[in-house]
């Protein structure tokens, strides 16, 4: 009796740790990609007969094994279950375009339909971002998460969606390959934060004043890039401007914690502000709670009006304004109001006429780009503004609000 007590003891040990083991390894909500072979299947035979593309991202889980190690089996699924939510939640608003796949593990796969893997990645970059700036917890501990993805979009000689899943896996493996934290589309690394160069790197603050009361009050903060030189001992002008989005955002986030005003504008090329993925990322970072009050990106360089209109709808869209920098000098009235109606201002630059014009000269296109931005109901900013006097003149004369240092 006592040999078959013990053994029945045993027994019902073995079915509890079974038991468990069964809820450590629960799956997350998100379809297991076994459950839809059949389904991808289809889908891919569907777009190979009607000459039709899908694409797809595979994406893991960076250092998955320690957050296991750490925190344990039920850690991990907590962990995996918050991720499958936010993807999840993210995805929402594409509607049945895009769907998320559990392929095992810490893998998961998008799949994007009837579009290339260009047209697909502000909402790959919409997934990877959101990834790396949600706040995930467990018990009492927060806990950051990054995703590698790989990319990639079905080609004429694929003979089944494993080719295709396949090649999206080998970008994957090329995004662990490049330090993490990246998406890697057929070769094509993006997100690259070049983590020693990003070191030397800060966003410095230079205030936007609203000077319509006695006493001027700091109302954004123009993000300066600046890079340390060690060997003097001080920040200069970096060697490239070119950092991409993940890094900007990074910046962004560290100068955030310290700013007491948190709002702010931020400078992008034509080629950055033409990029549907940079705007995805940006508007994302300004919704999320730790991003900025206000975000104004200002474009440096008057793009096509094509672009300005299809991605001033991204931006408006997540609550971003848009201002056009340097009217009056870098870019004139001829090269800009076709862009009007999609902006939300316009910067002068007293700076960039100093050495050319007169005060008098530089009063009367401050004139007429104060009129200008009155038509077309836009926001005025004046910056290069240097002494006590020009700036009280400036508002005397021509009702600026917005003053800028230089």
């Amino acid at each position: 009796m006592a040999a078959i007590l013990s053994l029945y003891w045993t027994y019902l040990e073995h079915l509890r740790a079974k038991a468990a083991t069964a809820k450590n390894n629960v799956l997350t909500t998100a379809d297991t990609y076994e459950r839809y072979e059949h389904h991808m299947t289809d889908a891919f035979n569907y777009s190979q007969g009607h000459a039709g593309v899908f694409t797809m991202a595979v994406l893991d889980i960076d250092h998955f094994t320690r957050i296991n190690a750490n925190y344990g089996h039920m850690g991990g699924n907590s962990i995996l279950l918050a991720l499958t939510q936010l993807l999840e939640d993210t995805l929402h608003p594409y509607g049945d375009a895009a769907e998320i796949l559990r392929t095992g593990g810490q893998e998961f796969m998008i799949v994007v339909k009837d579009v290339t893997a260009d047209d697909a990645m502000p909402i790959i970059v919409a997934c990877w971002e959101a990834v790396r700036t949600h706040p995930f917890q467990y018990k009492d501990d927060q806990i950051a998460i990054t995703v590698s993805v790989g990319v990639t979009t079905m080609q004429p000689s694929d003979e089944s969606v494993e080719d295709t899943y396949q090649r999206a896996t080998i970008n994957l493996q090329e995004s662990k390959r490049s330090g993490r934290d990246v998406i890697t589309v057929d070769g094509q690394v993006y997100g690259q934060h070049h983590r020693a160069h990003h070191a030397e790197l800060a966003y410095f603050g230079q205030g936007i004043y609203d000077v319509t009361g006695g006493d001027p009050q700091i109302v954004h903060n123009e993000l300066l890039l600046r890079q340390y030189d060690a060997n003097h001992d001080r920040w200069v002008l970096p060697e490239s401007f070119d950092i991409g989005v993940g890094t900007q955002i990074d910046l962004l986030r560290r100068f955030l914690r310290y700013a007491t005003c948190k709002s702010v504008t931020l400078n992008l090329t034509a080629d950055e502000f033409s990029d549907a993925t940079v705007a995805t990322a940006l508007t994302l970072f300004h919704q999320r709670s730790e991003g900025p009050h206000e975000l104004i990106v200002e474009i440096m360089d008057a793009p096509s009006l094509n672009f300005v209109r299809e991605i001033s709808s991204i931006y408006h869209a997540g609550g971003v304004k848009i201002y056009i920098d340097d009217v009056g000098s870098d870019n004139s009235f001829e090269l800009v109001h076709k862009l009007f109606p999609y902006v939300d201002g316009v910067k002068f630059a007293m700076q960039n006429l100093r050495k050319t014009a007169t005060f008098d000269q530089m009063a009367e296109r401050i004139k007429f780009w104060t009129g200008i931005a009155q038509q077309n109901h836009l926001e005025f900013i004046l910056e290069g503004v240097e002494t006590q006097y020009e700036m009280a003149f400036d508002h005397s004369h021509f009702g600026v609000q917005l003053e800028q240092g230089y």
